[in-house]
């Protein structure tokens, strides 16, 4: 499998005649940024965030603009469709209702997190415990840069980087642009998901209310969390568990959420969420029976079709490169249900941040995204 050519982070074995694995230099470190791993403290000053030259590239070009290449890369999209179709029909177990997206898996009703007396997150959230995870961030706890934010968690690039040696070559699907993107860490089992140090049970120690927004001890609603420690802190959005109907009033959602819904037969619901920087989003809808399963579309702020997930042995899921400024509208549907109680379900939605801007790896199951507007010579979809 081909590995894209994105920003360098290290000079490669065979650059260098080493066979060793190369070390990301502090460079490198820095360029995982706004969302991801923190940058590393150079003596007794914070390395200051930088931007990598594709998004300043792409700040310079089109703000908001969904068909617009960055570098040469053009807009792409995979989604649980486009790997069924890529695979011939044979799809990994992994990825259908009994992995680990499916319903009794870490994201459903029966893991950490939901609104059930079983789910921690109604004990980690009932009570304000702001200050003690504040102490806990200066003592090295979850939030600090040693945690899984910082330059040796998960997203640093040694960590990310060494996806692509494992199982023989196969954890490159993890990356971004993979077969199983959504199982990799920039989706919602990552460390910017659900079930990490940004949610509902992790270690901000802010209270959620009855909608699912975090609230401090005077009861102001707070939307983002500093992360790191030495010096070397940026805020970082939380990760909210909002309830159906907050969710769909809210038109300012960042790509930092995730809904638990209800939905009929012949029912579409429409949630909103705007990229602040270009970054890869990832978007996955859990059904709450094993019995259920939904669909998922996502289309421009005014109703362009941009990429729909239609599976029927997956659960449901698209990877997209969202632009600086991209306002998407996510739309939810009921595929078929076997059962005749509550069509409930889940939806993530999780942004990787600027430093995650393009394609890991390719492959077939990379899709280009529905013909703009321009390019059909049709006007935009209307706006439900």
């Amino acid at each position: 499998m081909a590995r894209q050519q994105g920003v360098q982070l290290a000079a490669s074995p065979e650059a260098t005649g080493d066979s060793a694995q190369p070390q990301p230099t502090e460079a490198d470190q820095t360029r995982f940024t706004s969302r991801g791993a923190i940058p590393p403290v150079s003596g007794d000053a914070a390395a200051a965030p930088q931007t990598s030259a594709s998004d300043l590239a792409f700040a310079s070009g089109s703000s908001g603009d969904w068909y617009a290449s960055s570098n040469g890369q053009k807009p792409f999209a995979v989604t649980a469709s486009s790997v069924e179709k890529a695979d011939g029909g044979n799809v990994p177990a992994e990825l259908g209702s009994t992995g680990p997206l499916g319903a009794y898996g870490p994201l459903g009703m029966l893991g950490p997190v939901g609104d059930n007396l079983w789910n921690p997150s109604t004990v980690i959230g009932a009570t304000d415990w702001h200050s003690q995870a504040v102490d806990m961030t200066h003592d090295g706890g979850p939030l600090s840069s040693d945690g899984p934010l910082g330059p040796h968690g998960p997203l640093a690039p040694d960590a990310y980087r060494s996806l692509a040696t494992m199982g023989g070559g196969r954890g490159a699907e993890l990356e971004a642009g993979g077969k199983e993107a959504v199982l990799g860490p920039l989706g919602p089992l990552g460390p910017l998901g659900p079930l990490g140090p940004l949610g509902p049970i992790g270690a901000h120690g802010y209270r959620q209310d009855e909608h699912g927004n975090y609230v401090d001890a005077h009861g102001k609603v707070v939307r983002s969390v500093d992360v790191g420690s030495d010096g070397a802190t940026q805020p970082m959005p939380l990760f909210e568990n909002y309830d159906e109907k907050t969710a769909e009033r809210k038109k300012d959602n960042d790509t930092s959420f995730m809904v638990e819904g209800e939905i009929e037969h012949g029912e579409t619901d429409t949630y909103v969420a705007n990229a602040a920087e270009r970054e890869i989003v990832t978007i996955a809808v859990v059904p709450d029976a094993a019995l259920d399963a939904f669909d998922v579309a996502i289309t421009t702020g005014d109703g362009q079709p941009l990429a729909s997930s239609t599976s029927s042995t997956e659960i449901n899921w698209i990877q997209i490169v969202a632009p600086k400024g991209g306002k998407m509208k996510i739309r939810v549907s009921l595929r078929s249900s076997l059962q005749l109680f509550a069509k409930k379900y889940r939806l993530y939605v999780v942004g990787a941040g600027s430093q995650f801007t393009k394609p890991d790896v390719t492959g077939p199951q990379q899709q280009a995204l529905a013909p703009s507007p321009a390019a059909s010579g049709s006007g935009p979809a209307p706006t439900r």
